[in-house]
């Protein structure tokens, strides 16, 4: 990535949100202050806390669009093995394990639930999960300083807007997750853009700041961007 591009991304961001410009997906400021609310994989009842920690006052577009369901999935499996997706999501959240291994282990044993389930109904054909874009989600939820809601496409638009020279053919938050480190540290010094964007939250009654989110907003604008 060059730095000289992303800088000049921020300059058009911030004369955007300044002027008044769409913030991409503000809500998902909300979900994530109710996810950190109610999130607690110790809860007795596992499905009913994972359904209290997705909900959103505005729109369910996150997890819920045209055969698009992925909470409705997860609710089932939660449904027929209670406990053993409590595992798979504390392991997924476990930040002393390898971040890489975690991941392909949820989507391992998400798929293995999934299998046991169609031999009940046929009509489940996906859990959804695969593109990495709810999985993304629940990471940037729960551990909101570590990690950054993904859309690939979006992402890989973005890299090729900014000329960097690593464009995965598929998915790889692993890379990922580095690049949005990287364009965080970069926004925190941008402070007439942080300064746009605190005074939008507060317009809208979002105290936390959460720049990990900002940077999910930030790349996907620059990626429907007309340049």
């Amino acid at each position: 990535m060059k730095v000289a591009l992303i800088k000049h991304y921020f300059k058009i961001y911030e004369e955007h949100l300044s002027n008044g410009g769409e913030v991409i997906d503000l809500h998902v400021w909300e979900i994530q202050n109710n996810f950190q609310k109610s999130w607690d994989t110790d809860y007795l009842d596992f499905g009913e806390m994972y359904d209290l920690s997705l909900v959103s006052g505005h729109t369910q577009r996150l997890w819920k669009k045209e055969d698009y369901y992925p909470k409705q999935v997860i609710l089932k499996m939660i449904e027929h093995d209670r406990e053993m997706m409590r595992v798979i999501f504390q392991d997924l959240l476990n930040e002393k394990k390898d971040f890489v291994l975690r991941v392909n282990r949820f989507l391992f044993h998400l798929d293995q639930m999934l299998a046991i389930l169609q031999k009940k109904d046929r009509k489940l054909a996906s859990h959804f999960h695969g593109d990495l874009e709810m999985l993304s989600h629940y990471l940037a939820f729960a551990l909101s300083d570590n990690y950054s809601p993904y859309f690939k496409s979006e992402f890989n638009t973005y890299l090729k807007k900014v000329e960097s020279k690593k464009i995965p053919v598929d998915s790889d938050v692993d890379q990922f997750y580095k690049f949005a480190k990287a364009i965080k540290l970069l926004m925190q010094k941008e402070e007439a853009l942080v300064e746009a964007q605190n005074k939008i939250l507060n317009e809208n009654g979002i105290e936390t700041y959460h720049p990990n989110l900002w940077v999910s907003a930030f790349y996907r604008f620059v990626a429907r961007h007309n340049d």
